[in-house]
């Protein structure tokens, strides 16, 4: 659970390794809940494949 008070500005949001992005997805959202009012989310890496 994320409680307000939160810093006025954005925030960047780093994971190291993004699977599905669920992770991001949902803290997206609650600091966005807590009053964020931009979220820049960052991933180090990815185990998608992609063709």
């Amino acid at each position: 659970m994320i409680t307000p008070p939160l810093m006025p500005g954005p925030a960047l949001l780093v994971d190291d390794i993004v699977d599905s992005a669920w992770t991001l997805t949902v803290l997206t959202a609650l600091l966005r809940q807590a009053g964020c009012p931009t979220v820049y989310p960052l991933a180090l890496a990815s185990t998608s494949v992609k063709n």
